[in-house]
């Protein structure tokens, strides 16, 4: 972002969504696990959306709740948003903690442990992760990487209304 076309105000905006997004992180450590540098195995279908799937659902949440604008509307409202989007932002995210070193996820700067993608691809199939990751060079391509730009795509998807 070039710093010239943002005044103090947006700059603020920004560093807020930030700190949301890591107090949401922080807010929701994990518990009954193994850590990191631990890999957590997923046996399962269930236990992809019971683990990984969960804890990003949990911290997503505690991040777009911190959000005023999503404060201001009604219990309704803000049941539907997080309803018709919460899913595909939860495997979006998944894309951005990916690492294809690695071929692990991760959230960074935690104690989470790894999740393999060889159990993703066993618990989905092949073809789902091998589009998730064409996504996700898509999408680093078109972000570059810059965690800000990450963060405020997720709160225009999570205000969308599709």
């Amino acid at each position: 972002l070039n710093q010239s076309i943002l005044n103090d105000f947006d700059w603020f905006s920004i560093q807020f969504i930030q700190d949301c997004f890591n107090g949401a992180v922080r807010l929701n450590q994990i518990a009954g696990m193994s850590f990191y540098p631990s890999t957590q195995p997923l046996e399962s279908t269930t236990e992809l959306f019971r683990i990984p799937l969960y804890i990003i659902s949990m911290r997503l949440i505690t991040y777009i709740k911190q959000l005023n604008e999503f404060e201001q509307l009604d219990k309704e409202d803000q049941v539907y948003i997080v309803k018709l989007n919460l899913l595909t932002i939860c495997f979006l995210h998944s894309i951005f903690i990916y690492d294809p070193r690695t071929d692990c996820y991760r959230e960074q700067d935690t104690i989470d442990p790894l999740f393999s993608g060889k159990d993703w691809i066993k618990t989905l199939n092949k073809q789902f992760h091998n589009e998730m990751k064409q996504i996700r060079n898509d999408l680093i391509d078109i972000f570059q990487s810059d965690d800000i730009i990450i963060k405020l795509f997720y709160v225009i998807l999570f205000f969308s209304n599709r």
